[in-house]
């Protein structure tokens, strides 16, 4: 069995704009997020440290051939994003995901969340162990992912999506999910 350190520094297939933004950006800002985004592996390590504060990068856990971010460009995935607006609540978020035994790898409050709204703006991330490079295949791991939890943004829900950091990361497991446990 690997031992944390390994599980640690395994890579994992992404894309990303190594921009470091402090607020939920603008329309213009978007544009220039998602053109400047790279295809990386990052480690498990980076990704968490990444994607909180101060960094809060833009990610996507899929990679696209050339420069254009779509659907028509995916190659592969190997995360999953769950974006959650005012809908539910954390606990009872992972309540769920515990029904079916899986856990999470981390959860992040989103830029756009303040003190005023009564549930919190988070996401959820799950990390797989093994990239997909059936589009099929992850297009119907995350349509049922929104179809069980009817509460996420379903927006979200096409290959091509990236979603911005976040602040206040914590960190559930550094333990990616097996295909197979997401599959069932």
């Amino acid at each position: 069995m690997k031992n944390e350190t390994t599980i640690n520094q395994q890579l994992f297939n992404f894309s990303v704009t190594p921009v470091k933004i402090r607020k939920k950006p603008t329309d213009s800002h978007v544009g220039y997020l998602k053109k400047h985004m790279i295809t990386s592996g990052v480690t498990f390590t980076e990704l968490v440290e990444y994607t909180n504060s101060p960094y809060s990068y833009t990610f996507s856990p899929s990679t696209f051939s050339g420069s254009t971010i779509s659907n028509k460009t995916w190659e592969s995935q190997q995360g999953f994003y769950l974006d959650f607006d005012e809908s539910i609540s954390i606990d009872d978020a992972l309540e769920k995901f515990n029904r079916f035994g899986i856990t999470p790898n981390f959860f992040y409050h989103t830029l756009g969340e303040n003190k005023k709204h009564i549930l919190p703006r988070f996401r959820i991330v799950i990390l797989l162990k093994e990239p997909i490079y059936d589009y099929e295949l992850a297009n119907t791991i995350r349509k049922g992912l929104l179809n069980y939890f009817n509460e996420a943004d379903q927006a979200c829900n096409d290959a091509g999506r990236f979603f911005f950091g976040g602040k206040d990361l914590t960190v559930l497991t550094n333990k990616p999910v097996t295909l197979d446990s997401i599959i069932q």
